[in-house]
């Protein structure tokens, strides 16, 4: 099972969205601000091309979709209504990714893995990476350095993968022939605007994704937290009914996010918390030397480490990870210092 590449994903679900006929493109213009209407339900939102006046569009609902650049929350202050601070987590961690080449089966060197890793471990395991099999025989792969941004050029890309306790990722990079280009991204702070808390949001209005929270994504759960959010979407419009009434869901749509958004903030802050250790809550630091000692014993039993891969990748609940099957076995392990998680590969 090959995993697809974000840059694929991005345009499979592009086309879908706008194979549909209900879906018109409107090119090279953006949004600048709200419309309210007299009852104060938003009623469309203003917008400007490139080289034309500003126009009005008018809309039953608005969703703001727009990812860690969104200016929401600057536009309903314009409309005086009262945003909570955003919460910040700085994450201080810079990944680079390249796609290269995979050996094709009938090559002696075909690996025999789909996915290798070695994860960061605050404060201790500073460089980490990923490999990926991903469509048309090729490796996507990302390296990971906290304060320590991992090179875009060919030679420091590769020294700094031999620098991973997990041999396998520097093995593939060397042995590649055919690569795209090397990217570096440090967008990667964690980012929740407190949307939920809003006492007067205004009705016909949503915002979802990394409009609402943005997550380090070296941790890889935005696109599965956007779902998630169109899951709720999608399950609150149809206990509505055949009517489709829209008043009074947006605001009931913004707390459940906030609910729904408090196991993958906790999943992500609490790792970067941790970079920096000192002064942090107590539970905070109970978190951070339980999954300590988790990661010892999940490279160790296979049922420990499916049941840990279900919680990041958002299928079960954290609290699956302290049911007395599994915190027996991490209560119990043998002490000594955390591992380096860096021999994983499936």
């Amino acid at each position: 099972m090959f995993r697809s590449s974000s840059s694929v994903e991005e345009r499979r679900l592009r086309r879908r969205v706008l194979a549909r006929p209900q879906v018109t493109l409107i090119p090279a213009t953006r949004c600048a601000g709200l419309i309210l209407d007299s009852s104060g339900r938003v009623s469309g939102v203003t917008c400007r091309a490139q080289d034309t006046d500003p126009f009005e569009l008018a809309a039953d609902l608005v969703v703001d979709a727009s990812g860690r650049a969104s200016s929401l929350a600057r536009w309903l202050r314009t409309l005086g209504i009262t945003v909570p601070p955003k919460r910040t987590v700085k994450a201080k961690v810079t990944y680079t990714s390249m796609n290269f080449d995979r050996p094709q089966e009938s090559d002696p060197r075909h690996p025999d893995f789909k996915v290798a890793y070695q994860m960061l471990f605050a404060p201790r395991v500073r460089r980490g990476g990923v490999l990926f099999a991903v469509e048309r025989n090729r490796w996507t792969c990302s390296l990971f350095g906290f304060e320590d941004p991992p090179p875009t050029d060919d030679e420091g890309y590769l020294a700094f993968a031999r620098s991973l306790d997990n041999p396998h990722l520097a093995t593939q990079i060397d042995r590649r022939t055919v690569q795209e280009p090397t990217r570096r991204h440090s967008s990667a702070d964690n980012q929740w605007r407190p949307y939920h808390a809003v006492k007067d949001w205004p009705d016909r209005l949503i915002a979802v994704g990394d409009a609402v929270c943005a997550l380090n994504p070296v941790y890889a759960q935005g696109q599965t937290v956007a779902a998630m959010e169109a899951e709720l979407l999608q399950a609150m419009l149809e206990r509505r009914g055949p009517s489709g009434r829209l008043d009074g869901l947006a605001a009931g749509f913004q707390k459940k996010v906030g609910r729904l958004l408090r196991s993958p903030w906790m999943l992500s802050t609490n790792s970067d918390l941790m970079w920096n250790p000192h002064g942090r809550p107590l539970a905070v630091r109970f978190a951070h030397w339980y999954n300590a000692r988790l990661f010892q014993v999940a490279v160790r039993d296979p049922a420990v480490w499916a049941r840990f891969v279900r919680v990041v990748n958002m299928l079960n609940s954290p609290a699956v990870l302290f049911r007395p099957t599994v915190a027996l076995k991490v209560l119990w392990s043998p002490t000594g210092a955390a591992p380096s998680p860096g021999g994983r590969r499936r």
